[in-house]
């Protein structure tokens, strides 16, 4: 209960009003806003749900979470599986490619240095450079491997049982990515001056392309051999090249020019549907995203990245993967664009994307790592919700879960509890729960949801989380409390309305109905108040002062 009684000016006020007797009388009502008295009572208990389900109550801004999938309708699965293939003492992994005998390169930098990883083998340096840095690679049909170096731009072939031999240089500064033909070409997107370089299997190289654009940045085939795209930046304008038989240089069109600065990465889908990586200068305020364009150009939908830079993409059963600087998260994207968070790996950021003959290849940065991504699930992992604010101290009750769990798999659930906004040594620990929560009372708490499975093809499924919490319910807050005054050279002349309207202000911080008691009592110090009017709602009461006695009246207002 809470209690305001400030005292401020007084009005007395003279009426003719009969007030219920008969004769002539004196009516005077003290007048002072917060001076009448106001009173709010709480009940005993708050009681409150957190739910979480959907992709955006599964998946906040920073999610916590290992071996976890989480579906665009909000459905939390175990990921596909991770094996680490490499762990590389470099700053990053620039591109991977696969070749013929499960021989898997890797691009690196800051020293130009290219890998091969093999089945049972540590990986080994098949090229040092001893700067630079090795941004793309490629694989022809006969099995040759072919990589660049930038700064300097010398492209490098490599036989399936040969040492890497220089094929030619390109005498530019950068070359961002490589691409090899139906007959053994390559063309090789470069900067700083934006142009599209033939390479022939002689190694001759022929400028075939300029762009308006200081750097041609991605290639992808939309026709092997006949039609190419070619992304660039500044400007993020996606380019149609298209190759005439007995013409020199393709006819240029634009696919497509994206509002953004870079495009990072094409891919192309088998139904012809073309995605294009796009992403913002660094003093844009615009995110980083996906767009799928048909091949005429319509754009079919737009995704937007959380946070971070889309580094690469790829194409997979019809699902697109997006590559990213959210905290090494891989995104899925199905046909209409609605993303699915398919898993999180320990890094910074995820860079570059390949099909491998059996399974996604991923490399990193901070730290440098080549993943494996296969398509069973993973054993087992967790998924751990950021902290709710209860708004006050709250007694935990049941957790209530919408999930199915197949046999020989398991969901399990954990929480804890604090009064620190960000979990700490203040916390309790975790303490596993069933249907009631067992963590103590705490303004905050947290829930971990914990995923296993014995076989590769099962997994648990977790769609809705209910914990119900009550908290001690607050009393409502009155602002104001007021009657209206009357028209002094009324009153004197016996003309003043003896109806008086008391109004008042007030709110109840958990949202609770209200109910509202007016009463009123004689200003002689005796206490005794009497009921003027009870159950009533809204913000006022129109007050007959001929039903009070004569002679100063308080007024209180109760609030529960």
């Amino acid at each position: 209960m809470t209690r305001g009684n400030g005292e401020s000016r007084t009005q007395k006020l003279d009426t003719n009003a009969q007030n219920g007797r008969t004769g002539r009388g004196c009516l005077r009502i003290q007048h002072s806003g917060l001076s009448m008295l106001l009173f709010a009572y709480a009940m005993c208990s708050h009681a409150a749900v957190w739910t979480t389900s959907g992709y955006t109550g599964f998946v906040p801004e920073k999610p916590e979470l290992e071996n976890v999938s989480v579906s665009p309708d909000g459905i939390v699965t175990l990921a596909p599986r991770s094996v680490e293939k490499a762990t590389l003492d470099e700053s990053s992994v620039w591109a991977i490619t696969e070749a013929p005998g499960r021989r898997v390169y890797v691009g690196t930098g800051n020293c130009g240095r290219v890998y091969l990883l093999q089945p049972g083998a540590n990986p080994r340096v098949v090229f040092d450079a001893d700067a630079g840095q090795v941004l793309c690679l490629t694989t022809d049909r006969q099995g040759n491997v072919y990589f660049v170096t930038s700064p300097g731009g010398i492209v490098y072939r490599m036989a399936p049982t040969g040492n890497p031999v220089q094929l030619c240089s390109t005498g530019e500064e950068y070359v961002f990515d490589i691409l090899s033909g139906p007959s053994g070409e390559l063309y090789c997107a470069t900067g700083i001056n934006g142009r599209l370089y033939h390479i022939p299997p002689s190694g001759k190289p022929e400028v075939v392309f300029v762009a308006a654009q200081a750097h041609l940045t991605a290639l992808a085939w939309l026709v092997e051999g006949k039609e190419l795209l070619v992304g660039t930046s500044p400007g993020g304008i996606v380019y149609r090249l298209q190759f005439q038989p007995g013409k020199a240089r393709p006819e240029a069109s634009v696919l497509y020019d994206t509002p953004k600065d870079e495009v990072r990465a094409l891919a192309v889908a088998g139904s012809g549907l073309v995605a294009i990586a796009a992403n913002p200068d660094e003093a844009g305020e615009s995110a980083a995203g996906v767009f799928c364009v048909t091949t005429d150009g319509a754009l079919r939908w737009n995704w937007t990245c959380p946070e971070s830079t889309v580094f690469d993409l790829l194409y997979r059963s019809g699902h697109l993967l997006v590559a990213t600087g959210t905290n090494g998260i891989i995104f899925e994207l199905d046909s209409l664009g609605h993303a699915a968070l398919l898993r999180k790996v320990p890094a910074q950021s995820v860079v570059c994307l390949e099909p491998g003959a059996e399974a996604v290849l991923c490399g990193t940065i901070g730290p440098c790592h080549v993943y494996a991504l296969g398509q069973d699930f993973a054993s087992e992992g967790y998924i751990i919700a950021g902290p709710h604010d209860c708004a006050g101290p709250a007694r935990f009750g049941r957790l209530s879960v919408r999930s199915t769990v197949p046999a020989g798999t398991a969901l399990l659930f954990d929480t804890r509890s604090g009064d620190a906004e960000e979990p700490d040594s203040t916390w309790t620990e975790w303490q596993e729960t069933s249907e009631f929560v067992r963590s103590p009372s705490g303004r905050f708490v947290q829930w971990r949801a914990r995923l296993y499975s014995n076989f590769p093809a099962l997994t648990p499924r977790l769609q809705q989380i209910d914990l119900y919490y009550c908290i001690p319910n607050r009393p409502p807050l009155i602002t104001k409390f007021d009657v209206t005054v009357v028209n002094l050279a009324d009153a004197r002349a016996g003309k003043a309305d003896p109806v008086r309207s008391l109004s008042w202000e007030l709110s109840d911080p958990d949202s609770d109905s209200l109910a509202l008691e007016v009463l009123f009592s004689r200003d002689d110090y005796t206490g005794r108040w009497q009921t003027l009017a009870k159950d009533l709602a809204g913000t006022g009461y129109e007050l007959d002062t001929r039903m009070l006695p004569d002679g100063w009246c308080r007024f209180k207002l109760v609030a529960s």
